[in-house]
């Protein structure tokens, strides 16, 4: 199976792998996961044997990858991208409290009493950023938010438009952002006739899009953990003890 790439096949790509099996009589095995423990069994074991393999759902597996927030009645968490028959490897998450994720730096960390007393110098840790890698760094646009923003717009499983051109079109398109734009950057003028007006605008986006994942509509700080901290709720001796070991320092 060396002739086909590691990672996720669809389209053409895909096509030709079933076409492969039917002409030399083999199956592809399918693996029905429930959850990132067996779709990492799966995968683990068809890489050490270099075999092709099927990572399907059930509507319950779909939805615990999704979240326990996500309803599943109509199947909303199975989420179709925007290749035919090819659906999205995870559910978007919430965008809720992610602008508070600082710029992607590398930051000291202070030793504790015992490292200090054993000269030990903790090494220094990578801090800030969006997406698990920090990809969406905020070094560009001094906001990891507004870089993160921008990366749907283009995925070929989200909305797949072909370009940020694309994108600044179809905005110039709608009165009504028009007037928005104008309310926001002090002119209706959404230009995407160069490679500066379309760089400029369609970071423009990103930071608009990041205002508001920033507004109380997004971040509305309403869980009982947020009313524990301005004093207008009490925790449980449960919740006090996990909160006391989630914030305890980690082990040697």
């Amino acid at each position: 199976m060396s002739k086909y790439r590691s990672g996720v096949l669809f389209g053409k790509e895909l096509e030709a792998l079933y076409n492969d099996a039917k002409a030399n009589n083999f199956a592809i095995p399918a693996v029905n996961t429930t959850g990132t423990d067996t779709i990492n069994a799966a995968i683990e074991t068809a890489a050490k044997v270099k075999s092709p393999i099927i990572i399907q759902f059930s509507n319950g597996g779909a939805q615990f990858i999704a979240g326990k927030g996500m309803p599943n009645d109509n199947l909303q968490a199975n989420i179709q991208g925007a290749i035919a028959g090819a659906f999205g490897r995870r559910r978007p998450p919430s965008a809720a409290y992610a602008t508070m994720s600082p710029v992607f730096a590398l930051i000291a960390v202070q030793p504790d009493p015992e490292e200090l007393a054993a000269g030990i110098i903790p090494a220094p840790q990578f801090m800030g950023g969006n997406f698990w890698d920090g990809r969406a760094t905020g070094l560009r646009l001094g906001n990891p938010a507004a870089e993160q923003a921008l990366g749907p717009f283009l995925a070929d499983k989200e909305q797949n438009h072909p370009s940020p051109a694309a994108v600044l079109a179809k905005l110039r398109s709608n009165r009504a952002y028009i007037a928005l734009w104008q309310a926001a950057f002090g002119t209706p003028d959404i230009n995407n006739l160069t490679t500066a007006q379309i760089n400029l605008n369609y970071d423009r986006i990103g930071s608009a899009v990041a205002a508001y994942e920033a507004s109380v509509e997004v971040n509305q700080f309403s869980s009982k953990y947020d009313a524990y901290k301005r004093g207008q709720a009490t925790l449980t001796p449960l919740e006090a003890e996990g909160l006391a070991i989630f914030i305890a320092p980690a082990p040697n």
